[in-house]
């Protein structure tokens, strides 16, 4: 689950859901380009595929990818994700797997480690 914005996003424990939550970073991060891209996506859905209006999606990175989109309404769905597939840039992102330790202190859930994507900056490429 994403984190509330502006607030801390450390893993705790909810005693009502018997659960341990962990949010994921929010603000800047990849939740919020995960969902300012499904975004996107419902926009584009509920247009008919056809570009969504100004007031839909206002910024023009947005309606870019929208355009897209639009510009291949008529092809299957896996031929669609196969062709954006090559504007893909996954060497933006640098994975690591790690062991994630859990320490239990005081009754809140603490982790060492959070196993999430890391974008790159220009300079580190």
């Amino acid at each position: 689950m994403p984190a509330t914005s502006g607030k801390g996003d450390r893993p705790y424990r909810d005693e009502n859901l018997n659960l341990v939550v962990c949010p994921l970073p929010y603000d800047g991060a990849f939740v919020e380009t995960f969902y300012e891209g499904w975004r996107i996506v419902q926009q584009t859905m509920a247009a008919q595929v056809e570009m969504p209006s100004d007031t839909a999606l206002p910024l023009p990175a947005e309606r870019l990818v929208a355009k897209e989109l639009v510009i291949r309404r008529t092809f299957p769905v896996v031929e669609v994700v196969a062709a954006l597939e090559a504007q893909a840039q996954p060497e933006l992102l640098e994975t690591v797997d790690r062991e994630a330790s859990v320490v239990l202190r005081r009754g809140n859930i603490e982790t060492g480690t959070v196993v999430a994507p890391v974008a790159l900056t220009l300079f580190d490429l």
